[in-house]
């Protein structure tokens, strides 16, 4: 095993290990803050503030090739009951650009995402929601951009025994309405 034990100096303000699956380090800053930073050999990686065990932000970022990669701050924190993360993005894939501000929340079975942004230069919104049942498991998005504006609905049944039925009914930024079920 490759694994190194990285210990700078006697108080423990800077830990971490180095080997073959990355890099994983926390250095302690004061009695109530730290930093943690993980590189893994994949390209990804990501440093985090933390204030009392509480992850504060979060900077992260990926990059396979010059026409693919992306790099984000977010910040996740509790709200009623919910975990609700906002944040920033870049992203390059394929070569095309898109650049956005976002939010996701997420309580129980229940998820909703919205970003606003420039998709290429051009304006780009979006917004989904899910949730489950006893029975079900129904989504919604609505979306626009260049393309145009695209909308689907979805709901999936599960009638027991193994057996589920499933009911989508999308329109697409071209203007087409299609559905399955």
């Amino acid at each position: 095993d490759l694994a190194q034990s990285i210990q700078v100096d006697q108080s423990g303000n800077f830990t971490g290990t180095a080997d073959k699956h990355g890099l994983d380090t926390t250095v302690k800053a004061g009695a109530h803050d730290s930093v943690h930073a993980q590189v893994k050999p994949d390209k990804t990686g990501k440093v985090d503030w933390n204030h009392d065990g509480t992850t504060e932000a979060t900077l992260a970022g990926e990059y396979k090739d010059g026409k693919n990669y992306d790099a984000s701050l977010s910040r996740t924190q509790d709200v009623a009951g919910a975990s609700v993360t906002e944040g920033v993005k870049h992203a390059v894939a394929g070569g095309k650009t898109s650049d956005s501000v976002y939010a996701d929340v997420k309580k129980g079975d229940t998820t909703a995402h919205a970003d606003v942004g420039l998709a290429d230069g051009k304006p780009a919104e979006h917004l989904s929601a899910s949730t489950k049942t006893a029975h079900d498991t129904i989504s919604g998005s609505v979306g626009h951009d260049a393309k145009g504006t695209s909308a689907e609905v979805k709901d999936t049944h599960d009638f027991g025994g193994g057996t589920t039925g499933t009911l989508d009914l999308k329109r697409d930024g071209a203007g087409a309405l299609g559905e399955t079920g």
